[in-house]
């Protein structure tokens, strides 16, 4: 039993503190760039952050979006149906 109490503090405190130690590490490196004492991280001149199909794809839902919005001012302007 106490094998088991033992268990769930330890996972209990990984739950915890795995987060709040990688938020702590990520603002040291951050404050760091901004100190000038590691160079800021570049992407390379190769990387695509999406391909031609996701951008269609977002242009598609991009405009769905648009034209919902659109009927439903057009909704408040005439009046509910």
């Amino acid at each position: 039993m106490t094998g088991v109490k033992i268990l769930l503090v330890v996972l209990f405190l990984v739950v915890i503190l795995f987060p709040v130690v990688k938020k702590v590490l990520s603002d040291v490196d951050y404050k760091r760039q901004l100190r000038g004492n590691r160079p800021e991280r570049q992407s390379s001149d190769s990387y695509v952050a999406y391909s031609p199909a996701e951008m269609d794809q977002q242009k598609e839902h991009k405009e769905m979006l648009d034209t919902e919005a659109r009927v439903r001012s057009m909704q408040n302007f005439i009046g509910p149906k």
